[in-house]
């Protein structure tokens, strides 16, 4: 319940308006609920009561991404950099470069990213789509493996790590892996079958693996939870939906859209 909680939330920054960590949580409820335009107030407050803190600037660099603004987006990425160099921040910019085609700078932060927190399979999986960019697809290989060998030691620990478990699956698929992609991506939605990331991890896992029907349908439920249209016409793991008249009625903008 969204409402419910945004106004709990500005309840307790009437109580505490100089208190920054309420306004990155109102700010991280409208982004999960696909709010962007409604995140950037709480995060910019944030930013200009802790104006030396990297996580707000990050932050403003994502809803600033999920809008489409890039240039925007890398502005604010590298100043939070600057502020606290950390592995959030280096990811964030890295996509940033990736998804304006700077694939040499996009895997530099990867790798300072990696540097900073080195169990990191999400890093690896992205590290390996920069050498498929950068026509190095044993290198790409060998990042994929990584990602599933440091996700699966990441599930042991938390067996219910649905999203971990949901890039296990994309990683096999994108290494042949039918079967075990296929397994790994039924028992991510059967445990998370109401996380946005989740339903459009597995929905890209069914678009490699060809299966159309199963991949529209969890895209369609990702969408519903917030995941922008805008990044679903971009994303290349849904490449092979994109010709497809289905595919384009569920990703076009609503006429009333404001908030993506």
């Amino acid at each position: 319940d969204v409402d419910e909680g945004v106004a709990e939330l500005r309840q307790a920054i009437r109580i505490r308006p100089q208190y920054s960590r309420n306004y990155m949580t109102l700010g991280l409820v409208y982004y999960r609920a696909g709010r962007y335009r409604e995140a950037l107030e709480p995060y910019r407050r944030a930013s200009e009561l802790q104006p030396t803190e990297a996580g707000p600037f990050s932050s403003l660099g994502t809803i600033y991404h999920r809008l489409g603004e890039i240039d925007r987006a890398i502005g604010y990425y590298e100043h939070a950099v600057r502020l606290g160099p950390n592995a959030a921040a280096h990811a964030n910019l890295a996509l940033a470069y990736y998804t304006v085609t700077r694939y040499d700078d996009a895997l530099q932060e990867y790798q300072a990213s990696l540097s900073a927190n080195p169990r990191s399979a999400f890093n690896r999986r992205n590290i390996g789509d920069v050498y498929q960019r950068l026509k190095q697809p044993e290198k790409a290989r060998a990042e994929y493996e990584q990602a599933i060998t440091i996700g699966n030691e990441l599930v042991k620990v938390n067996a219910r790590d649905f999203r971990t478990i949901a890039l296990i699956a994309l990683c096999e698929a994108k290494l042949g892996r039918r079967a075990d992609a296929e397994r790994h991506a039924a028992e991510a939605r059967a445990i998370g079958p109401a996380d946005r990331e989740t339903l459009q991890r597995i929905a890209e896992v069914h678009a490699r693996l060809g299966h159309t029907a199963t991949a529209l349908k969890d895209l369609e439920a990702a969408i519903a939870r917030g995941y922008a249209r805008k990044e679903a016409r971009e994303n290349d793991e849904l490449a092979p939906l994109r010709k497809l008249p289905a595919f384009v009625a569920l990703v076009a903008e609503p006429r009333d859209s404001t908030n993506r």
